[in-house]
């Protein structure tokens, strides 16, 4: 009995240590498997890895290039900023100055003195209005105001015109700057800017305003402002007598490129008996320009 259980014992260890061994070898079995079908997947992973380490690596290659070439934009973006300058077949254009005529003295620049210049090129200052103007006390179609001196000259050359049977008129006298250019402004409606200029002055530019000057017509006014007044014996007496008191004729026949007005036969000056006098003596129509050598003709602007 005591061997047959000893037999059983024995049996039941060599299974055990079968099962045993069996379960070794199964289990190596598993692992040798298991191994071999993980090492494939390493494989075929680590190319991954070395391609995308690769391509990381290139991408970092490329990306200074990037950067040197935003930079390089960036620099020649600031070249490209400055102001372009002209072509050198294209000649630059040049600003005209506006033409300034020479300084006058101050016999000719003082609007006080008899030889006051105010012509196309040299004006009076706009709000200029003599001190010393009076009413002329001679025949006339209205109330008319000449500087003194100019208004005693005027006064005693009528007379004397009219102990020759002469009847004299004053049609305009002395203007301001203000009415000048109403006067201007309607004949520039009328005839426009270029046929203005050769009849009427701009204001601040009219011999008038120096109440040195006066319009004078014929008896009946029949003539008056025309240059038929050149025909009239009262035109035909002041271009003989006018000097005698101190009057010159402002705007002679043919002068019109020194003066830059139309011949106006009807429009004297005083400049006083001596240069009145001394002008005539050169020739009845010797401009006060041409005896003092002054500049004339057109407007500077």
């Amino acid at each position: 009995m005591r061997k047959r259980k000893m037999t059983t014992l024995y049996l039941m260890t060599g299974v055990l240590v079968l099962s045993l061994l069996i379960g070794l070898l199964v289990h190596y079995q598993l692992s040798v498997e298991e191994t071999a079908s993980k090492e494939p997947v390493v494989q075929e992973k680590e190319p991954e890895k070395e391609e995308v380490q690769k391509e990381n690596q290139e991408e970092k290659e490329d990306e200074p290039e990037e950067e040197e070439t935003e930079q390089q934009e960036q620099e020649n973006t600031v070249i490209d900023d400055p102001v372009e300058e002209e072509p050198v077949d294209q000649e630059p254009v040049q600003k005209v100055p506006v033409y300034t005529p020479p300084t006058l003295s101050g016999e000719f620049s003082d609007p006080y003195s008899l030889l006051v210049v105010a012509n196309k090129k040299y004006a009076l200052d706009y709000y200029f209005e003599p001190t010393d103007l009076r009413v002329v006390n001679a025949t006339g179609n209205r109330t008319h105001y000449l500087r003194d001196c100019a208004a005693s000259a005027l006064e005693s050359m009528f007379a004397a015109a009219a102990q020759e049977g002469i009847t004299l008129v004053t049609c305009s006298s002395y203007r301001s700057a203000s009415y000048q250019a109403s006067l201007y402004n309607n004949y520039v409606a009328m005839y426009g800017t270029a046929t203005a200029d050769t009849i009427s002055a701009r204001p601040g530019y009219s011999d008038h305003q120096t109440g040195l000057a006066a319009d004078i017509g014929d008896h009946d006014q029949a003539t008056v402002f025309t240059q038929a007044m050149e025909y009239t014996v009262e035109g035909q007496w002041l271009y003989a007598h006018a000097h005698e008191y101190g009057f010159i004729l402002r705007y002679p026949k043919g002068k019109e490129w020194i003066t830059g007005y139309s011949f106006e036969p009807w429009h004297y000056r005083y400049v006083g008996v001596d240069y009145a006098t001394a002008i005539y003596n050169v020739s009845p129509d010797c401009t006060l320009e041409e005896y003092f050598g002054i500049e004339g003709g057109d407007y500077a602007y």
